[in-house]
């Protein structure tokens, strides 16, 4: 589980990292990923402003998602364990794949692909990783209460500051089934 932690003001903060060798396991048994720790942090006054939204974070090493149904591939590993800062707490990592969120950016409809994502049910938030978005080739401005998405010079979406955060002006895609009705006459 992941480490909620409250700070002076009402504030509150999320940190969470995975061992290198937990890495390396997972590399492993599954597919390849990153060699790296993967750090997770999100802080706001409002906790239930974050639970649904996706989080710009300048301070995590990769993607965070807490729904298994926004994945849009998904690859399901032996639950790995990442650690959290606060001593003695830990977050079970349950799978990864890509995610997608439909964005809305000056009258026009952009799905925005997010490739292996980490599926993590007890993060507080969903958390959009600024160094994987500028690994991809994203160029990221933040300034005037807002944060601007640049791909080959070109805006595809933005976030707004609320709460202390940089929340994305989108959503999630989920792959929930569709219910199907028929009529007889």
């Amino acid at each position: 589980m992941a480490a909620v932690v409250e700070i002076a003001g009402g504030h509150y903060a999320l940190s969470t990292t995975i061992d290198i060798e937990e890495i390396e396991r997972l590399i492993t048994e599954n597919t390849p990923v990153e060699k790296c720790v993967q750090i997770a942090l999100a802080a706001s006054k409002d906790m239930s402003l974050i639970s649904n939204a996706c989080v710009v974070d300048s301070g995590c090493t990769s993607y965070f998602f807490k729904n298994r149904d926004a994945f849009a591939m998904y690859n399901p590993i032996k639950t790995l364990v990442g650690q959290s800062s606060k001593s003695g707490t830990s977050f079970p990592v349950l799978g990864f794949g890509n995610i997608e969120v439909s964005i809305v950016h000056n009258n026009k409809q952009n799905t925005l692909l997010l490739k292996d994502a980490l599926h993590t049910p007890d993060v507080t938030a969903n958390l959009i990783s600024i160094s994987k978005m500028d690994l991809a080739g994203w160029d990221i401005v933040f300034g005037g209460k807002q944060v601007q998405f640049f791909n080959n010079k070109v805006e595809i979406f933005s976030g707004s500051l609320k709460g202390g955060l940089y929340l994305i002006n989108g959503s999630l895609i989920t792959n929930q089934p569709t219910a199907l009705t028929a009529r007889s006459l």
